[in-house]
């Protein structure tokens, strides 16, 4: 099996918890020509009327201006990869028990397969977990 495993950046704001609140985020970054691959949205636990959004990746300068206009920040508490490869069953367990194997903590783990593609984005708590991860999943068969 043959990974594809790269680093992204992932961007956060804050947004009041309201209908369309999320919409009118995207549609700034959308403006911008940005084409997202990722975007989550969580409840802030610590803020009971605001919820968190993520996306990934924002990537040129016009896209990354616009982000920032946006109440976007590149965030620099989430260390992220983006692992691709042809999907078959038991692919996120493994992943998983690859990274556990090796002491590896996952801090956030989000996954899809799509047209027998599996994409997943990985969370980690450092950037030396995150680069020990690349190891890792660069070489799992």
């Amino acid at each position: 099996m043959s990974l594809k495993v790269t680093l992204i950046d992932v961007w956060a704001t804050s947004v009041k918890d309201a209908p369309g609140a999320l919409a009118e985020k995207l549609a700034v970054v959308k403006e911008s020509g940005a084409n997202l691959e990722f975007v989550i949205t969580r409840h802030d636990t610590s803020q009971p009327d605001r919820d968190v959004i993520f996306i990934a990746p924002a990537s040129g300068k016009e896209h990354m201006r616009a982000a920032e206009e946006n109440g976007f920040i590149r965030t620099h508490y989430h260390f992220k990869l983006r692992v691709e490869g042809a999907d078959r069953t038991g692919m996120a367990a493994d992943i998983a028990t690859a990274l556990a194997d090796d002491g590896i903590n996952i801090r956030g783990f989000s996954a899809a397969s799509i047209g027998g593609q599996f994409v997943a984005h990985i969370a980690f708590e450092s950037g030396e977990d995150t680069k020990q991860a690349m190891a890792v999943l660069k070489n799992m068969e």
